[in-house]
């Protein structure tokens, strides 16, 4: 069941390798402490004719992922709630390009100053964990439009321009040495960010290497 289970996710769901620093893999199965960050969610709305930020959207579903992220977590490690969110996104971006380029098995020194440059004076813990989503939406379709009219009619026609597209990373920060130590990205078009439940779902994947030690 647990295998039919896991094909059924790998049919929704695009993921990346999970990758590691050197060292950091063995400390993970000892970690007892975690700093939890604000989630960073942008989410924009995009038709034919116009592309819009949908700030109220986004800043609902970083307060979704962080609860969950909070109760899953907070089962397993001392969680410190962290308020901050004033990162240089544009360098945070230019990061995730880099990691997402890089072909090799482990993560290769990849320094946070440049985007979490007040979080070591701020935080007091050794490693923090910072979920990111990007999505595009059309607002013009309910989630889900496709399945809904296919099952009524009996009619399917693939519309690329419907469908959502969803991006949520998930980054391990070592505070200390000011590198991120793990990284795994999530890639879909089958889990709508308007949907409270699919939110949860998704992200409660995208944790499982930290919640299984």
């Amino acid at each position: 069941m647990k295998l039919l289970s896991f094909l059924f996710v790998c049919l929704l769901v695009s993921c990346s390798t999970a990758k590691y620093t050197s060292n950091f893999k063995a400390k993970k199965k000892h970690l007892n402490e975690l700093i939890v960050l604000k989630p960073i969610v942008n989410v924009v709305t995009k038709t034919r004719d116009e592309t819009t930020e949908a700030l109220s959207l986004s800043k609902n579903i970083a307060n979704n992922i962080e609860k969950i992220a909070l109760k899953l977590l907070s089962s397993k490690y001392k969680i410190t709630q962290s308020t901050i969110h004033d990162f240089d996104q544009g360098a945070l971006q230019d990061l995730c390009l880099k990691i997402d380029a890089d072909k090799s098995k482990e993560l290769n020194n990849y320094s946070t100053h440049a985007v979490f440059d007040a979080l070591k004076v701020e935080l007091k813990g050794k490693y923090a964990a910072l979920l990111l989503m990007d999505a595009k939406i059309n607002p013009a379709f309910e989630p889900h439009y496709q399945l809904k009219t296919s099952l009524a009619t009996d009619f399917y026609v693939v519309n690329k321009n419907i469908k959502p597209q969803t991006i949520l990373r998930l980054l391990v920060i070592d505070l200390e040495e000011e590198k991120v130590v793990f990284h795994q990205k999530i890639v879909t078009k089958n889990y709508d960010p308007r949907v409270n439940s699919e939110v949860e779902q998704i992200t409660r994947i995208i944790l499982k290497r930290l919640y299984y030690k």
